[in-house]
C-alpha cells in the first residue's frame, strides 16, 4: 500500500473516522490521515499483537493504539520527551491502574535492544524524513517483526525535491521533505531485504500541499508492507 494525503477532504474525512470510533485527536490535524490508515493497517491484528512505534515521538501513536485495545506496545526514539512520560501516566490516573498501557524507551530507532522477531508489527509515523537512514531503518525494522509482521510508513513528501524556505534542525534533527526518487528507492530497498508492499508499489500522483511546516508546503505519503522469509524483487543494478 502506498497512499498520498491528497487535501483537507482527506483529513476531514480521517478526523470524522477517528471520532465516530471514540479515538483520540493528534494535535497536529494532518496526522490524523496518518492514524487513520494506521487503524485500517492494523484492523485485523488481535488485541495481544505486539507493536513497537520506531519513534514514538510525544505517545500520540501509542495512545492511539492503546484506545484501540492493543496491549503489548513498545516505543523507541532518540529521546523520551517529558509529554510522552506526562500522557503515560496520565493514561494510568484515568484508568485506575499501575500497569503500564505501554512502554517507552530512549534508543537509536536503526539499532533497538530489542529481540529479533518479537513483533507483529512495526510502525514509524513521520520520523524517516529527520536524517533516518533508510537501509538502517528497513534492516532493522525487518530483524524485529516477526514472519509476515506489518510494516506501517508515514513521511514529508512531494513529488519534486523541495527546499524549504527556513534553515535549522527541527528537534535537533536534519530534515527534509521527501521526493517520488527517494520513496520509489525506499520502496526497492524494501523488496529487495524481504518486505512485500500491501496492495501494490505504484506511487499516487499528487494534488494539494495541505501541509505547511518550517517553511515548506507539502503532504504525507504512507506505506505498508509485509515481512516474507524471500525478497520478492531486488532493485536492477545500474546500466
Amino acid at each position: 500500500m502506498i497512499k498520498v494525503l491528497t487535501d483537507w477532504a482527506e483529513i476531514g474525512a480521517a478526523v470524522t473516522s477517528l471520532q465516530e470510533r471514540g479515538l483520540p485527536m493528534h494535535e497536529t490535524p494532518q496526522k490524523n490521515w496518518d492514524h487513520a490508515l494506521l487503524c485500517e493497517v492494523l484492523g485485523a491484528l488481535s488485541p495481544d499483537a505486539s507493536i513497537v512505534d520506531l519513534g514514538c515521538g510525544e505517545g500520540y501513536t501509542l495512545a492511539l493504539l492503546h484506545q484501540l485495545g492493543f496491549v503489548k506496545l513498545s516505543g523507541v526514539d532518540f529521546r523520551v520527551p517529558w509529554r510522552a512520560r506526562a500522557r503515560l501516566l496520565l493514561t494510568m490516573y484515568r484508568e485506575r491502574t499501575l500497569s503500564l498501557p505501554w512502554r517507552v524507551r530512549a534508543g537509536d530507532i536503526v539499532g533497538t535492544p530489542l529481540r529479533d522477531g518479537s513483533f507483529d508489527a512495526a510502525i514509524s509515523v513521520s520520523t524517516i524524513e529527520h536524517g533516518v537512514d533508510a537501509s538502517a531503518f528497513l534492516e532493522e525494522a525487518y530483524r524485529l517483526l516477526k514472519e509476515a509482521g506489518l510494516l506501517f510508513v508515514t513521511t514529508d513528501y512531494w513529488e519534486e525535491k523541495l527546499t524549504p524556505a527556513t534553515t535549522g534542525q527541527p528537534f535537533g534533527l536534519p530534515w527534509r521533505v521527501l521526493c517520488r526518487e527517494d520513496i520509489v528507492d525506499f520502496v526497492a530497498r524494501a523488496l529487495a531485504l524481504g518486505f512485500r508492499p500491501l496492495q501494490g508499489q505504484e506511487v499516487p500522483p499528487c494534488q494539494e500541499r495541505p501541509v505547511y511546516w518550517n517553511g515548506a508546503r507539502y503532504t504525507f505519503v504512507a506505506m505498508a508492507f509485509r515481512k516474507e522469509t524471500k525478497p520478492c524483487a531486488r532493485p536492477q543494478p545500474a546500466r
